[in-house]
């Protein structure tokens, strides 16, 4: 068949999942910024029965963008859970190994050709790495470094207000802590390629040791107008995660995005 490869490649990436651990909110902007209106919604959903037992994936999220002369509202909002279910056990119960959700709210005010002024809050749990509740807020500036036809580059650097509960080991702890939410952005286009990538660095302004670095690579291929192949990868280190969660993660994934 002509198109069988491209099939293929369809169905295998249909079939996996995008671990929605870390909100990068940074790589939705390389949407159209010459509509009023545009937006997208990603859906992956895989179902795989073998000796072992019973594993369901499921990974929806998207997100609407506004621009509107120098303002420009952008709002996101996802879920993922990844499910193992051991179906030989007679009432066993299925063990989640991933079951995050998270919605975020973003405002950005351009200033000058390179000068933006920003603001957000987000909304956000992840069972499986003991989050029970993150509040975030925060505003600062963003500047633009670099802009062509075919590469961009941003920096930007927030100050932060985090409200946090987690769950380790049957207590619960609550965090309220000020940070600084720097980031570096590129975006690079060749053809129906497209190449981003982002890296935050989020430490505690009261005690620097306590940090965050979450960086993300992702290429996209468009197949159709509408319609495109995306792999990504993620790498998050927390310093200071609750206690039986590790301070290394990453996630290698690959699904399709519908655009409208």
């Amino acid at each position: 068949m002509k198109h069988a490869p491209l099939l293929f490649a369809l169905v295998f990436l249909l079939s996996a999942s995008l671990h929605a651990q870390v909100v990068n909110t940074e790589k939705k902007r390389f949407l159209s910024q010459d509509k009023t209106w545009a937006g997208n919604v990603d859906f992956n959903f895989g179902l795989n029965r073998t000796k072992a037992g019973q594993t369901l994936i499921l990974n929806t999220n998207g997100q609407i963008q506004l621009n509107k002369n120098r303002n420009k509202w952008m709002f996101l909002a996802g879920y993922a859970l990844t499910q193992f279910l051991d179906i030989d056990t007679p009432g066993a119960a299925p063990k989640n190994f991933n079951n995050a959700q998270f919605t975020h709210l973003r405002y950005n005010r351009v200033l000058s050709n390179r000068l933006t002024w920003e603001a957000f809050v987000q909304e956000q749990w992840d069972e499986v790495h003991e989050i029970d509740l993150r509040l975030l807020a925060g505003t600062g500036p963003r500047l633009q470094i670099l802009r062509t036809d075919s590469s961009q580059l941003f920096f930007g650097a927030l100050y932060m207000y985090e409200h946090e509960n987690t769950s380790p080991e049957d207590f619960m702890e609550k965090n309220r802590h000020s940070r600084l939410s720097s980031y570096v952005s590129a975006g690079f286009t060749f053809s129906h390629f497209i190449l981003n990538h982002i890296t935050y660095y989020q430490p505690r302004l009261s005690q620097i040791e306590d940090y965050r670095i979450n960086s993300e690579t992702s290429i996209s291929l468009q197949i159709h107008s509408r319609l495109t192949l995306r792999t990504s990868y993620t790498f998050i280190f927390d310093s200071r995660p609750p206690q039986t969660v590790r301070k290394t993660r990453y996630n290698l994934g690959s699904g399709v995005s519908f655009a409208f």
